[in-house]
């Protein structure tokens, strides 16, 4: 009997199924679904998905802000990793347009090499060549850092007296420039590497360091002043979304969405 009650649960719970309704979607038609109840179908036209574009310049964000601009319901957000224009600002937020920011190596290099000590060739090596471009207001900056010489000595003398034996020990260093360094030295420093955005620059102060006793040189930006400067080239985005949308009228904000 249980055997023969499983099977006529089966078919009631497989007749109950087919009169239940139920959606049906196909590929060929994104935009409806049809609802099959009672062996008619009915079809449904749905909303199409939420835009989710990614561009690659700012002028691409720009001319697409402006193609599927709605008048009260676009929004942009200036972040440093991305700006992004929400097109449904009034419902659910969800149809965005992204330009993803691609911080500068420049800038990797100088975050990377802030306050690390390093020796004299490669501190040059940096200079020249990660850096190079960035501080053509100091044309004898490079010549004079080669001619920079470090030297230590050293002394000791020693001391014997009755029940007392005392060692002692000198060392002095001397930096020696043939060229004085400039105290500070503002890098002009490119922040993002998207398109033009690369020749866009901010200036970040540094001061170069000399330990005599180490040997080692470190690059020394100044207090929050990296910081400053990705703020400022945000801000500078900013600017630019601002003047080129202002016949919009499309709010702009500094932060995500």
């Amino acid at each position: 009997m249980t055997e023969i009650t499983s099977a006529l649960e089966f078919l009631r719970s497989q007749a109950v199924a087919a009169k239940s309704p139920f959606f049906a979607a196909t590929d060929q038609v994104p935009n409806a679904v049809w609802l099959c109840r009672d062996g008619i179908s009915e079809r449904i036209e749905r909303d199409p998905p939420p835009r989710g574009h990614r561009v690659d310049t700012l002028e691409s964000l720009v001319d697409s802000v402006k193609h599927y601009h709605d008048p009260g319901a676009t929004s942009l957000w200036c972040s440093f990793a991305e700006i992004v224009a929400v097109l449904d600002d009034g419902e659910y937020r969800a149809s965005r347009i992204t330009f993803d920011l691609k911080p500068s190596e420049v800038l990797g290099e100088i975050e990377k090499h802030a306050g690390v000590s390093m020796d004299h060739s490669s501190l040059l090596r940096l200079l020249r060549f990660s850096l190079a471009g960035c501080y053509e207001d100091y044309p004898d900056l490079l010549p004079a850092l080669r001619q920079v010489k470090v030297s230590r000595s050293q002394s000791s003398d020693s001391r014997l007296e009755h029940g007392d034996e005392q060692l002692g020990r000198e060392i002095a260093a001397k930096i020696t420039c043939a060229q004085a360094l400039p105290d500070a030295v503002i890098l002009e420093v490119p922040i993002f590497a998207n398109g033009a955005l690369l020749d866009s620059t901010q200036s970040i102060e540094c001061g170069i360091d000399i330990d005599p006793f180490a040997g080692t040189f470190r690059l020394l930006p100044a207090p929050d002043a990296i910081e400053q400067a990705k703020q400022a080239a945000v801000r500078a985005i900013f600017d630019v979304l601002s003047r080129e949308l202002a016949d919009l009228k499309v709010p702009i904000f500094l932060g995500k969405p």
